[in-house]
C-alpha cells in the first residue's frame, strides 16, 4: 500500500515558493493539495506525477 508523506510534500512545496493554489494550477484543485498535505491522502497517479514534476522532485521522496 502506498502512503504519502504529507509533511515532506508540504515542506518541499514551501521550499520551492509555491502556494497550494500555485502548485495545483492546471493539475488539480487547491483542496486536493491540502488533502495530500494534511490528511496524507494519495491522489491519482497522474496527478501525483504532475505535482512532483512541477516540484522537480521524484515521487519516491514523498511516498513510502
Amino acid at each position: 500500500m502506498m502512503k504519502i508523506l504529507g509533511e515532506n510534500f508540504k515542506r518541499i512545496r514551501k521550499s520551492k515558493g509555491f502556494t497550494q493554489a500555485d502548485l495545483a494550477h492546471g493539475i488539480c484543485t487547491q483542496a486536493t493539495v491540502s488533502l495530500v498535505e494534511r490528511r496524507n491522502q494519495v491522489p491519482s497517479t497522474k496527478i501525483l506525477m504532475q505535482l512532483c514534476q512541477r516540484l522537480e522532485v521524484s515521487v519516491d521522496k514523498i511516498i513510502v
